[in-house]
């Protein structure tokens, strides 16, 4: 199983009071997929974010 290690979120985190990030879905160059699950309605979603280091990068900051 892959690690949140390189990630800009942590596992149990909460984001924007509603996303609590459960495990990694898959990590790349560019960015980290996490599995989550809405808090109040018990749903859970898929959340990408591009990796930190990536993040200065204005192409690939607007191709994401």
């Amino acid at each position: 199983m892959s690690t949140l290690e390189n990630a800009p979120v942590s596992e149990g985190e909460i984001l924007d009071g509603k996303y609590r990030v459960d495990r990694v879905i898959g990590v790349g160059g560019m960015g980290v997929v996490v599995a989550a699950t809405h808090v109040q309605l018990q749903t859970q979603v898929a959340l990408k974010f591009l990796l930190p280091e990536v993040l200065s990068n204005p192409q690939v900051v607007e191709r994401f």
